[in-house]
């Protein structure tokens, strides 16, 4: 078994290019600013079974497209393998097939901008338990931008995934008591909902829809992935997974 892949959101691979998806092949030259600490829960890096390691190579979706975040979801390999441990645990792969049903719930983690509450509040990993709401509705709220590839949940007052984010899991608790990735956070509206005359639903990447994709950069063999808890990109925090082959 392999712990050397992740799986994050394209643009979070262009936040320090910031010129579109036409460079993504120039970032992969400059691999050298990224880094990845996995069994991060602190904000600020203080315990010390955090393990940092480096990417060896990543590729985002041949048809990313920056500006209307389709096909926002990039795959990468470590140089090093992450070791398992009581603080990185595997979450499932989807499969193709998997039907996502409309007002089940979803668990989204991560370090991102918590208006009203504070600066201090992100010191801590956060979790924020969701319920999924219908393509048909998700259209509706995103008419302009809607694509067939994304999940949406409930937009709710002071409830949603903010800036800082992206690339984060969102994943769902199956029968089995196993949890799968279904999603990568990738947009919401500028406030987050905490502006009640902005109130959108959130926005993933569906994990399952690129299955083919992910499965030809990692040769075929995914099914299991390990929950890491930061990703550095030009010191911006940000969540990823540990693809577990």
């Amino acid at each position: 078994m392999s712990t050397r892949w992740i799986i994050t959101a394209g643009h979070c691979f262009m936040a320090y290019l910031r010129k579109g998806a036409k460079l993504m092949g120039q970032a992969e030259k400059h691999i050298e600013v990224y880094s990845i600490n996995v069994g991060r829960y602190q904000r600020d890096g203080s315990e010390k079974f955090i393990q940092v390691l480096e990417l060896e190579f990543f590729r985002s979706h041949p048809e990313y497209d920056f500006q209307s975040l389709k096909h926002d979801i990039a795959v990468a390999k470590l140089k090093k393998s992450a070791m398992y441990s009581a603080h990185v645990q595997p979450a499932c792969m989807p499969q193709r097939t998997d039907v996502l049903m409309p007002e089940s719930t979803a668990w989204v983690t991560g370090w991102g901008e918590t208006y009203r509450v504070g600066q201090s509040a992100r010191d801590k990993l956060k979790e924020l338990r969701l319920p999924l709401i219908s393509s048909t509705d998700c259209r509706a709220s995103w008419p302009k931008h809607f694509h067939e590839a994304w999940i949406c949940t409930v937009g709710a007052f002071n409830e949603d995934a903010c800036a800082g984010d992206s690339g984060g899991p969102l994943v769902q608790q199956g029968m089995d008591g196993r949890w799968k990735l279904i999603g990568v956070a990738i947009a919401g509206t500028r406030r987050c909902s905490t502006d009640s005359s902005d109130i959108k639903p959130g926005i993933y990447t569906k994990v399952a829809y690129y299955r083919d994709f992910i499965d030809f950069v990692t040769q075929g063999d995914c099914a299991f992935l390990i929950i890491l808890f930061s990703f550095f990109i030009l010191m911006k925090l940000l969540f990823i997974y540990i693809l577990r082959i």
